[in-house]
């Protein structure tokens, strides 16, 4: 396994770019990140009061799956205009996609052991503070779909 260096963007797309890379093929900058680790258990006591927990598993092992929140800056860059960027984030809404969080290899090295499949289950509203519109703060959710 390659060890992971702290980046200044995310992966994040509903493709998978070519080689060198085979990282999803559009990078974003964010500026609030939250891992939310999940696990699904159920809890009941017995008639005496005992705990009961029971927790899904996977090959004798507990199921544990990592979601993620981001505050998303959308902002030109060399490919694409704000307008552009923001037409991408609405469009992952609802979507498959592919993640690449801030623990990453460097680019142009493969990426394909830190590529996560994640379900976005959210983007919320295109807010800013600027006039012009030259870009925007935008929360999204992703829901881990690796199994």
């Amino acid at each position: 396994m390659t060890e992971p260096i702290l980046q200044a963007h995310i992966h994040l797309s509903t493709t998978i770019g070519s080689a060198p890379e085979n990282a999803p093929n559009l990078t974003w900058k964010v500026t609030h990140q939250e891992e939310v680790p999940v696990v699904f258990v159920s809890l009941k006591r017995s008639l005496k009061g005992n705990l009961r927990a029971g927790a899904v598993r996977s090959g004798g092992n507990v199921l544990q799956l990592r979601n993620y929140g981001y505050t998303v800056k959308v902002i030109a860059d060399d490919t694409y205009t704000v307008h552009q960027r923001k037409e991408l984030l609405k469009g992952l809404f609802g979507q498959t996609v592919y993640l690449v969080p801030h623990w990453h290899c460097n680019d142009g090295v493969d990426h394909t052991e830190f590529v996560r499949t994640m379900f976005c289950s959210r983007v919320a509203v295109f807010g800013t503070d600027m006039p012009g519109l030259q870009f925007y703060y935008v929360d999204i959710e992703l829901e881990d779909a690796s199994y």
